[in-house]
């Protein structure tokens, strides 16, 4: 009677473990489901805020992609990131007329000279 019931222990037992072992194979499994779940939000979240500031900014996305990594290695947020693309695109358009301006000018004054350039100004 001893022997049986440690027979039927043992099996009762090993029932247990291998119960115990498909729940952490079912749960390991839900839970890298959920974590491939959440990677995936991620990336459609980053991708979105990556197309917003390209809105914002006038960068093309996969510019701003690079430009996001290469922030990231030196210690640069994503919002001073925009910052200074915002103050160099606002640099431009305020230098850009100006220096159009000045070349054209140049170039009048060049032509008026009769001084040319070796690459066809």
């Amino acid at each position: 009677a001893l022997d049986k019931a440690t027979y039927q222990t043992q099996k009762n037992f090993q029932t247990m473990q291998s119960s115990a072992k498909n729940l952490a194979g079912a749960l390991g499994l839900y839970l890298s489901a959920d974590a491939f779940s959440g990677f995936i939000k991620s990336q459609i979240n980053a991708m979105d805020a990556l197309n917003d500031m390209s809105e914002r900014t006038g960068v093309a996305v996969e510019e701003l992609s690079k430009l996001s990594y290469a922030a990231k290695l030196s210690d640069v947020t994503i919002e001073q990131l925009q910052g200074g693309l915002t103050k160099l695109n606002k640099g431009i358009a305020e230098t850009l007329p100006r220096f159009c301006d000045w070349l054209f000018r140049s170039h009048h004054w060049h032509q008026r000279a009769g001084i040319s350039c070796s690459h066809g100004c």
